[in-house]
């Protein structure tokens, strides 16, 4: 009984002796890091494995946070509503306390991204009633931050805040980027008279055909539209704010953009 004693204690003292183990679990990640999305695409997190230096695989208590913005639950699956750079955190703990961790970035962008630069504009306009042609030898366009494939144009015909956007799209049939310009009017106080400008119709079958990107790789492209001028009018017949409006000049435009 003594010697069963005696071992007792020297078990329990070797026990004790051991070194705590200090070790966090390492977290492995599947799939991309950083990872990139298309923006109005769905997101699903790949998922990660664990495994600890004493608990061995210990991938059941993971848990997972992100702040991707997304149509669904919080820290769920879903459509990208947002682009930005966001994080996925991983987080295990083993059975003597020691926390790992382990960091996803992720990525939703624009597919127009590369549009997002600095170009020479040259405008033509057909009869110059609206807009003159000229060269503006410095321009920044800009993606759109919760529309995938939509391109801000911060000063169609070279005219000062009037700013419009445009929506990108393959066509199968000649095998380019065509981008549609959407109705869309900007009021402007000229000599203290109030105006209203517009482009309309420029989404129609000949305009987009001709509204197309050149070069994808050192962006160059050309934008075709119809360019109205109106003045407000009681018996006008485009009505815009609750206001009515009559046309007084119209061009048709050819911005050319070619990379600065």
């Amino acid at each position: 009984m003594k010697r069963i004693g005696l071992f007792a204690v020297i078990l329990i003292s070797l026990i004790a002796c051991q070194p705590k183990d200090k070790q966090a679990p390492l977290i492995f990640l599947k799939g991309d890091n950083p990872m990139t999305v298309s923006l109005g695409k769905y997101f699903k997190d790949p998922g990660a494995t664990a495994d600890d230096n004493k608990d061995k695989d210990i991938t059941n208590k993971l848990t997972m946070t992100h702040d991707v913005q997304i149509n669904g639950p919080a820290n769920g699956d879903g459509t990208t509503k947002r682009a930005g750079t966001y994080h996925v955190i991983y987080t295990c703990k083993d059975a003597a306390g020691n926390t790992g961790t382990a960091t996803r970035t992720v990525i939703v962008k624009n597919d127009a991204e590369q549009y997002a630069t600095r170009y020479e504009l040259r405008v033509n306009a057909s009869n110059e009633s609206i807009v003159n042609d000229t060269i503006v030898n410095s321009i920044d366009l800009s993606v759109d931050n919760t529309t995938n494939l939509k391109l801000w144009f911060p000063k169609m015909g070279a005219k000062q805040g009037f700013r419009i956007y445009g929506m990108i799209a393959w066509d199968n049939s000649d095998n380019y980027y065509h981008i549609t310009i959407p109705d869309q009017k900007t009021p402007f106080f000229e000599n203290n008279v109030r105006y209203l400008y517009g482009i309309t119709n420029a989404n129609s079958t000949q305009f987009i055909s001709d509204s197309k990107i050149l070069d994808s790789i050192d962006p160059s492209f050309e934008v075709k539209y119809y360019l109205y001028k109106y003045r407000y009018s009681p018996y006008g017949t485009v009505t815009w704010n609750d206001s009515t409006w009559e046309v007084i000049k119209n061009d048709i435009v050819i911005d050319h953009y070619e990379r600065f």
